[in-house]
């Protein structure tokens, strides 16, 4: 309940043939949240979420699953709030590189990390949000995505090269535009209403 201490959690890895048990470096500090764990593009490497308990600091960890080792790849904090969790979006380019959301400039927009380099590279950019994140074509190296591009009150869906290139507006109508696309991306229903425009729905 609100104000009891939270409970203490751990991770393992199980290795099914061996029948091991591998506990997982997570550091020192109990009072903390795991959100999310993710397989990487990594051989036998974990992902781990970490968030202090106010929810303004979001560490990174990739995990060895042979022996449990963590190494801190990525830290981030927010003055105030770490909002629109960054780690729902984080999308696995290769072993090196992962797409992630981020408030850094003041807008939530989506950047490339490559954890090899240590470098953050910005894929969207401007004075306005991106809502949705919808995937990443890894054949294509295209990004999908929602934005507040045209205004505050629309939702506009777009692509983008993983290189912040060749940025092509999908949706045609103004307003509210909320896009499910095929595996592939190769198709989307689009599901657009406005404020004289009843919920219409379209393939493309």
């Amino acid at each position: 309940k609100a104000g009891d201490d939270n409970s203490i959690v751990t991770i393992h890895i199980f290795d099914l043939e061996s029948g091991k048990t591998i506990d997982a470096e997570i550091g020192e500090e109990t009072d903390v949240y795991f959100p999310r764990i993710f397989w990487t593009k990594k051989a036998n490497t974990l992902a781990i979420i970490r968030l202090n308990r106010l929810q303004n600091h979001m560490d990174i960890l990739f995990t060895n699953g042979d022996n449990g080792s963590s190494e801190l790849v990525y830290q981030e904090d927010n003055k105030y709030y770490i909002d629109q969790p960054p780690y729902e979006q984080l999308t696995f380019i290769d072993e090196s590189r992962f797409l992630i959301m981020s408030e850094k400039d003041g807008y939530n927009h989506i950047y490339q990390y490559n954890v090899e380099d240590k470098e953050m590279t910005q894929i969207t950019r401007g004075e306005f949000d991106v809502i949705s994140y919808y995937g990443y074509d890894s054949k294509t190296k295209n990004i999908y995505y929602a934005s507040t591009e045209e205004g505050a009150i629309y939702r506009t869906v777009y692509r983008v090269k993983e290189n912040g290139k060749k940025k092509e507006k999908l949706s045609t109508n103004n307003g509210n535009n909320h896009a499910v696309f095929s595996n592939g991306f190769k198709y989307y229903i689009n599901y657009f209403s406005n404020s004289e425009t009843p919920t219409l729905v379209t393939l493309h």
